[in-house]
């Protein structure tokens, strides 16, 4: 029997959301960074929260749960991606940086973020994409 995918760059679920895990963490890590420095430089990041057209403080925890959730997400989509595909690792690269690219979209959108927190964001949504396609992938 001959198969088509390569059974060396299948890696198992764990490992894949362990290094989604890594990859998170340093994803939020450096978010948080840019959330301080950011409401630092632009006076607050105000954000609406609940879609009812109020902007208000985003809370610290928010860029955390951000960077965590997508890339777990993501590491279970590189792990259905490299299992069912036969290029699987480069059609998850091409798909993430798809969905970053539209990401990129929603903070510049004026019902969502006020302008200069509109640029904190940018450069947050920007982070994870780098870390889910440059670290996540690569592993």
């Amino acid at each position: 029997m001959s198969s088509k995918t390569n059974s060396t760059r299948i890696s198992s679920i764990g490992t894949i959301l362990f290094n989604a895990l890594i990859a998170g963490v340093i994803a939020a890590v450096i978010n948080v960074i840019i959330f301080f420095i950011g409401r630092g430089v632009v006076g607050g990041i105000d954000f609406d929260m609940n879609m009812t057209g109020e902007f208000a403080p985003m809370p610290f925890f928010v860029p955390i749960v951000a960077s965590l959730l997508p890339m777990l997400l993501a590491g279970i989509g590189l792990w259905i991606a490299r299992r069912f595909i036969p290029r699987g690792n480069l059609v998850f690269i091409i798909v993430a940086a798809i969905l970053v690219l539209l990401s990129l979209a929603t903070p510049f959108n004026g019902q969502i973020a006020t302008q200069s927190a509109s640029i904190v964001l940018l450069v947050m949504h920007l982070v994870v994409g780098a870390l889910m396609t440059g670290y996540l992938a690569q592993r």
